[in-house]
């Protein structure tokens, strides 16, 4: 038997004009929704973002598909909506980000 070791998770590490771009976007409205498909993902994510990013992140929906995503967002302090997909499949967060934003369009 032969085991190759072909996964390896690793945490980005932005850099500093790389945050800056995110913020700047992000304070201009850029970003509307983010994803977060564990827990490590969002734990991660939140470690890594400026403040300025965080107290955005504040009122910016979580888009998952998982429970526990939903519970450790508010564990780590995390007060944003939260749009919960079906499930965890890509074609379940399309399809929940659809129907959120078909929801947010002006009746």
């Amino acid at each position: 038997v032969t085991y190759a070791e072909v996964y390896e998770r690793l945490r980005a590490e932005p850099t500093p004009a790389q945050l800056a771009e995110l913020e700047a976007l992000w304070s201009q409205g850029g970003v509307r929704v983010y994803t977060a498909t564990s827990t490590e993902l969002l734990e991660n994510l939140i470690d890594v973002l400026t403040p300025a990013c965080k107290e955005l992140l504040q009122n910016t929906p979580l888009l998952t598909g998982a429970r526990r995503v939903a519970e450790a967002e508010a564990r780590l302090g995390v007060r944003s909506p939260v749009i919960m997909a079906e499930g965890p499949s890509d074609a379940e967060l399309v399809q929940a980000l659809v129907a959120w934003r078909e929801a947010q369009a002006p009746a």
